[in-house]
């Protein structure tokens, strides 16, 4: 389900807003049901982000200054955790009655969707200032953008979702280092000239 709301620009400021709101719970593993292991783990639940929200918007100054902001918020990415599995097992036996084995390495051992990542919230803003010159022929845009306004570090990825990994030499379970956060705050200055 889809949301949108829009404000065109009068009055000196615009908006819109969106928010995203997904609800099926179809998630099929890839491939066919011939090995069933895990399968009720994944059958039927939802492995997309529940809710994206958006909102962004620009008000206008006097004197040629114009703000604009813009703020998301993204429901979690999955984590699946995992365990060391048997390796090859017996699978059965092909069409010419001789035996087939399975690899096992990883087994799923609990329902996609019991842990997410922590949901994404991030505020950019912008500030622009126009000089115009040569009567309004010329115009000189001066900008300042920070991205991520609150320096949010929301975690993105661990190097590992394998329970089963022991402690290393540091200390630290592979399970629980961090790969991957959200890109610090950034600061932008730049300028274009319009002639």
């Amino acid at each position: 389900m889809n949301l949108t709301a829009t404000k065109r620009f009068s009055d000196r400021w615009q908006m819109n807003a969106n928010v995203t709101i997904q609800t099926r719970n179809d998630f099929n593993p890839a491939g066919s049901f011939v090995n069933p292991t895990s399968v009720e783990f994944a059958h039927g639940t939802n492995g997309d982000r529940r809710y994206l929200v958006r909102l962004n918007g620009s008000y206008q100054f006097n004197w040629g200054i114009m703000l604009s902001g813009n703020w998301v918020m993204n429901d979690g990415p999955l984590r699946t955790f995992i365990i060391n599995g048997p390796g090859q097992v017996y699978g059965g036996v092909n069409a010419n009655g001789a035996p087939t084995t399975i690899t096992y390495n990883t087994l799923q051992f609990d329902r996609r969707g019991t842990w997410r990542f922590d949901r994404e919230n991030l505020v950019d803003l912008g500030l622009a200032k126009t000089i115009t010159f040569r009567g309004g022929k010329n115009r000189l845009r001066l900008n300042l953008d920070v991205f991520n306004v609150l320096n949010a570090a929301t975690i993105q990825d661990f190097d590992s979702n394998n329970l089963s990994l022991v402690a290393g030499p540091s200390g630290f379970r592979p399970v629980d280092q961090v790969e991957d956060i959200v890109a610090p705050r950034v600061f932008r200055i730049g300028a274009t000239i319009h002639f």
